[in-house]
């Protein structure tokens, strides 16, 4: 569980930073998602304030044409139009007029009111011979514009007919669609025109009966679209491209205001919205436009993604090298105890080899002075045997595995007994490892057999030292280890064991575990030694018929 807790920190700090600069992102659409809403919203509030600013000078022309009740003449109608000076407080507008609503029957009547007002006859066109009318008896252009309107009967239009009812059941404004000119058809921009009912007695034409009442006309206000739609924006423009159409007509665009709609978006941040002018709804649709540069989020986002995985990646690099540190630490621990107990172990050893040397000793020395006939003999055997000791504790010195070599050991102990000068090619075999015992209890044993050889041969003596490693009857190996002197005349058995033999006996026997073959031929002696291996190693072990001391039993 350790070793995975820098990949857990790395994968909870990289996932929170990822979440957290996600939900940035999140916020930062909203954000934009927001303040392009306040300026679809500011676009919708202009139109809303340029429809009313129409509206309430309509309201006004018709409250003029109430307080008059009786006759407007065009001289007057035009003075008050001037006033109204529609260029600057309604930008868009194409002009006012005034509409009498009368029936056919009533149509004679209205022609001479109206010549008395303008000098001039009345000309009724498009002469549809409908029952109701809704004849232009007065209208006043804004400069630039040139619009023929006296005579002209809207109620024989089915969009202004529309709207002209709708005004006249509800008393409200009301505004027809997007409409051509009149007097040229698909030549000229669209127009809208806003009817307000009036219903004082104008012309000679009095409000008829009923509920709701007739009105005796209608103040009509004529604009163009285009121009009306963009006068709102002129103050300053938005960053947004702008679509104006009529609900009931929306492949037919009133006007598009702003710059291209930004492709970047895409189909995002689009906002929609209904806008009622004089009872007819417009929709007006708002898209980012390519002046649109709001405030982003994303580097910061992306910033924050990248800290947290360095953050996660430092945290995860900090806690495996902590962890690393822990393990160092508790390997050096773990370290410094092992090697106090093997030092403690090997003290104690050491103390054990001692003992057992002193004891080796002590015992060599007993039997050497039991079987030596004076001091200088006992002095000379003595100091022998003790450096075939010395030889083979010298071996397992220099050997960094306390292990010493068989033939090595083989070849130093005869030098030592028969000088320099022996030929070691007499010997040959296989090279075989030995521990400190063993190493120990053969090097006394070679001395053992060696002195025997000088003492019976003289300095020249003819010997032949060959080992091999065999299976061993039952399970293992053996070290099988042939000595063979060559001898003039027959060599008998001795009548007693000295203190040799027994040595010999003891090393080979007790200490090895092993077992030895004399064999006295005519020819010479032939000494056969057969010692177990353990793990290709000859190791002493503790011989049944030793004392705890060392010493050897009699």
């Amino acid at each position: 569980m350790k070793r995975l807790l820098p990949l857990l920190a790395l994968i909870l700090i990289a996932t929170s930073g990822l979440v957290a600069a996600a939900l940035v992102l999140r916020l930062d659409h909203r954000n934009r998602e927001l303040g392009f809403a306040a300026v679809a919203e500011q676009a919708s509030t202009r139109l809303r304030e340029q429809a009313g600013q129409h509206l309430l000078l309509l309201a006004a022309t018709a409250a003029h044409f109430e307080a008059a009740r009786g006759w407007i003449t065009a001289e007057d109608f035009r003075a008050f139009f001037e006033h109204l000076d529609l260029p600057e407080r309604a930008p868009g507008s194409v002009g006012l007029g005034y509409l009498v609503f009368a029936d056919r029957a009533q149509l004679p009547e209205l022609g001479d009111a109206y010549a008395r007002n303008s000098g001039r006859p009345l000309n009724l066109w498009p002469d549809t011979k409908a029952e109701r009318l809704a004849v232009a008896v007065l209208f006043e252009a804004v400069a630039g514009e040139s619009a023929r309107a006296s005579g002209y009967d809207s109620y024989s239009d089915p969009p202004r007919r529309e709207a002209i009812d709708r005004a006249t059941a509800s008393g409200l404004p009301s505004a027809t669609g997007p409409l051509e000119p009149v007097t040229g058809p698909g030549k000229g921009p669209l127009s809208i025109v806003v009817y307000l009912p009036v219903y004082a007695s104008l012309f000679g034409i009095r409000p008829g009966e009923g509920s709701p009442p007739r009105p005796a006309g209608f103040v009509a206000a004529v604009f163009r679209a285009n121009a009306f739609i963009k006068a709102a924006f002129a103050p300053g423009a938005l960053p947004a491209n702008i679509v104006v159409a009529d609900a009931e007509m929306p492949d037919l665009p009133l006007a598009e205001i702003g710059a291209p709609a930004d492709p970047r978006f895409g189909g995002q941040l689009v906002v929609r919205d209904r806008l009622d002018v004089g009872g007819r709804t417009w929709l007006v649709t708002s898209r980012p436009s390519t002046e649109f540069h709001p405030r982003s989020a994303a580097p910061f986002a992306l910033a924050l993604g990248v800290l947290s995985l360095l953050l996660g990646c430092a945290v995860a690099a900090t806690l495996r090298e902590q962890a690393r540190a822990h393990a160092a630490t508790a390997a050096l621990a773990e370290t410094s105890q092992r090697n106090l107990e093997e030092k403690d172990l090997m003290l104690q050893e050491m103390k054990h080899r001692i003992k057992n040397a002193i004891g080796r000793i002590l015992a060599i020395a007993r039997q050497t002075a039991a079987n030596a006939s004076d001091l200088d003999g006992f002095i000379q055997s003595f100091t022998q045997r003790l450096q075939a000791m010395s030889n083979a504790q010298d071996m397992l010195t220099r050997s960094r595995y306390q292990r010493a070599d068989l033939g090595e050991l083989l070849r130093r102990e005869l030098a030592q007994v028969f000088g320099a000068d022996f030929e070691d090619g007499r010997l040959s075999g296989p090279a075989v490892e030995l521990d400190e015992r063993g190493a120990q209890a053969l090097g006394l044993t070679f001395h053992e057999l060696a002195t025997n050889t000088l003492k019976y041969a003289g300095c020249d003596p003819d010997i032949d030292v060959s080992w091999h490693v065999a299976p061993r009857i039952g399970h293992g190996e053996e070290l099988v280890l042939r000595w063979c002197e060559s001898a003039t005349a027959p060599i008998a058995p001795p009548a007693r064991s000295g203190f040799g033999t027994r040595l010999i006996d003891a090393n080979i026997r007790h200490e090895l575990g092993g077992a030895i073959e004399r064999d006295y031929a005519a020819d010479g002696l032939r000494v056969t030694l057969s010692i177990p291996l353990r793990g290709g190693v000859i190791d002493g072990r503790r011989p049944r018929n030793h004392r705890r001391d060392g010493t050897l039993a009699d």
